[in-house]
């Protein structure tokens, strides 16, 4: 599943080591597509998660499609 820069995503999986666990589940939108290049083996998303967390990175495997109308602390 590949997302395009404007597309709504949840963050499904976080690694606590780059991230802090308040950021799962939270919703956001794609903001830049980062193509692996040298250095990077897969596809990055910078997803901004709202004022609090304006730009976040995270491979596709880490983040879901959002539904139009769900919560933004909703769980699975």
């Amino acid at each position: 599943m590949t997302f395009q820069v404007g597309d709504r995503v949840r963050v499904v999986f976080v690694i606590t080591r780059f991230h802090c666990t308040s950021l799962q589940y939270r919703a956001g939108s794609v903001t830049a597509r980062l193509e692996p290049a040298e250095g990077l083996a897969q596809v990055i998303y910078e997803v901004n998660l709202g004022d609090q967390y304006p730009r976040r990175y995270f491979a596709e495997r880490h983040l879901k499609r959002d539904k139009p109308n769900a919560s933004t602390q909703e769980q699975p």
